[in-house]
């Protein structure tokens, strides 16, 4: 794969306080469409435990603006666990939130709330109910594995280029936005799983990339193999790669070359995206003018066979 120059300068970062907010936006944007790995029983689990009144508080919009609470996580500079987050939100004045937030918003696409106050007692409430409800809760192995994840990362800064490090992580997204951002934030996330989750800013563009963050049990599928097996297990799905095979598709010529209904074949791409069997190339700005190709990503092709041979390997010496 060719990986064209990309002078964004690309960080990576992580803290507790970020994934919590990630695990209160899958819960409260779950529709049933995109599924997560953590899947609808997960949801239904959560609904059952969670008090009324924080049930409520989500229901009526609670999580929105949840995007401009993920940029103050980013610029808080405290102690980034939730509760120290909360802390230094609550002590924020409007003129203070106003100063941090105005460099990276603007215009219709990402707007400054209208009532900063309410925005900063809003979210620090629903954070603090959340992490007391649920995310306090969260197996402590999840978050070391994220953390490890974004150190390893850090590493290969020294030795990848940001748009070839940015589509490792995202398992196949070749992010070339036009005008190019000056910085592209990288953060690992569990709750999101197996998908990726964007945030646009001026100049500013925050990756949310999955990790498998639990390891498999004895005799288990790797999470990682289990999507590659239900990505090739259906003779559309091998079509549309054949297709993606000779060069770079956008949608409408998926859909043209393969036959199928948009609803059908978008149900496809997802799964083979999400199986990192697909390179996926985005490019202008923002992301609603986005242009996207499809094409068949050879790295997730080539790590089959090994994922799959270690797994039957370990399989064996039992």
């Amino acid at each position: 794969m060719s990986i064209e120059p990309t002078p964004y300068r690309l960080e990576v970062d992580w803290a507790p306080a970020y994934e919590a907010l990630n695990s209160l936006t899958a819960f409260s944007s779950w529709s049933g469409q995109k599924v997560t790995d953590l899947g609808a029983g997960w949801v239904r689990d959560l609904r059952r435990r969670l008090s009324p009144d924080l049930l409520a508080l989500l229901s009526g919009g609670g999580a929105a603006d949840s995007d401009l609470a993920l940029l103050l996580i980013w610029r808080c500079p405290c102690e980034r666990s939730v509760d120290g987050f909360v802390e230094w939100l609550r002590s924020q004045s409007v003129g203070d939130l106003y100063e941090i937030m105005r460099p990276y918003v603007s215009g219709r696409n990402q707007p400054l709330p209208a009532d900063l106050n309410t925005f900063r007692d809003r979210w620090s409430h629903l954070l603090e109910a959340w992490n007391e409800e649920y995310f306090g809760g969260v197996s402590a192995a999840v978050l070391k594995a994220l953390a490890r994840d974004a150190e390893r990362r850090r590493e290969h800064l020294e030795t990848m280029a940001p748009a070839e490090l940015v589509e490792n992580a995202t398992n196949g997204v070749l992010f070339l936005p036009e005008p190019r951002p000056e910085l592209v934030l990288l953060l690992p996330q569990w709750h999101f799983r197996p998908w990726n989750a964007f945030a646009s800013f001026r100049g500013l563009e925050i990756i949310r990339y999955p990790v498998d963050a639990l390891p498999s049990g004895a005799g288990e599928l790797p999470p990682s193999l289990l999507r590659l097996a239900r990505a090739l297990g259906d003779e559309s799905r091998l079509r549309i790669l054949r297709l993606l095979a000779n060069r770079p598709r956008s949608f409408a010529e998926v859909v043209a070359g393969s036959g199928l209904s948009k609803s059908t074949v978008s149900h496809h791409m997802m799964l083979l995206r999400a199986s990192g069997l697909v390179l996926v190339t985005e490019r202008g700005s923002p992301a609603s003018h986005r242009k996207t190709t499809f094409t068949l990503r050879q790295t997730g092709l080539d790590g089959l066979a090994t994922q799959l041979r270690d797994y039957l390997q370990a399989d064996g010496d039992d």
